[in-house]
């Protein structure tokens, strides 16, 4: 190689060190992840959970009666199909699990009287008619303090408020799935490491010791620094890039699938 190709090789080698450093990884990078795994966290958080309404049905639905246990019992498989509706629109895992409205029926979770009723009331099958079985719910806690089964009007308005909240945070968690990170973010963020991988690439390179360029009297063959740079660049892009759909079925998504069978467990128990 002529000697002038290798000064001009070094010289852009040297161009790409200096400036590649005014790319901003720290800052587009960090507000991304940020983003990212405050969402992911959030979206968790915000998964409902039927514990609480189980817990009050046990302690303000009194009686040992076979119609009221039913009724218990009932309430609690309306919350647990309003749960399964609304993460259908969202989650491959429940897909999975409930690939049909058949199989709604063999899980117990709605009889084929019910999802003809659902149906008529969800044309289209719009995501938002995943409160129609929170409502039958309230109706059947109204029906039980009608009949004497919950004996104050407090515990029906508890009870009414637990199921109210429990669809507020199936609501939060479509918002959440409705409105995504702009995919231009994304592309941003991914843009700026490979922009910075590139340029590193050549960077990074050895040149020759005796003909330093721009005070670089230091240059070792293997950039041990720059190479575990580079490691936790892409460990942070891929770690934002596993996170963004926790609805998915990759290994770190939620296991949505097993959230349902526990909360069918919830229903089974023997306060109710």
């Amino acid at each position: 190689m002529p000697d002038s190709i290798k000064r001009a090789f070094e010289a852009y080698c040297s161009f790409c060190k200096y400036y590649g450093e005014y790319i901003p990884v720290y800052f587009v990078l960090g507000f991304f992840v940020d983003i990212i795994v405050e969402r992911w966290w959030d979206q968790f958080l915000n998964i409902p959970w039927p514990d609480e309404i189980a817990m009050s049905l046990g302690a303000y639905a009194l009686g040992h009666s076979e119609r009221v246990r039913m009724q218990r019992r009932t309430i609690m498989r309306y919350v647990n199909l309003s749960f399964v509706l609304a993460v259908l629109d969202m989650c491959s895992r429940a897909k999975l699990l409930f690939p049909n409205e058949f199989s709604l029926v063999s899980a117990g979770l709605a009889t084929q009287e019910e999802l003809l009723l659902y149906f008529q009331s969800a044309p289209f099958q719009l995501s938002a008619c995943y409160v129609e079985p929170c409502l039958w719910a309230q109706d059947i806690v109204s029906q039980m303090r009608m009949e004497g089964s919950i004996n104050s009007d407090r515990s029906v308005e508890l009870l009414c408020k637990q199921i109210a909240e429990f669809r507020s945070g199936l609501g939060s968690i479509l918002c959440y799935n409705l409105i995504s990170v702009p995919l231009v973010y994304t592309q941003v963020a991914i843009l700026t490491v490979y922009s910075y991988t590139i340029s590193s690439l050549f960077a990074w390179q050895f040149l020759d010791p005796n003909k330093s360029v721009m005070g670089d009297e230091v240059d070792l063959y293997v950039p041990i620094f720059g190479l575990l740079r580079f490691f936790f660049y892409m460990g942070w892009i891929k770690v934002a890039e596993s996170l963004i759909n926790p609805f998915g079925e990759d290994q770190d998504d939620f296991d949505i699938d097993k959230i349902v069978e526990r909360n069918l467990q919830a229903r089974t128990n023997e306060r109710l």
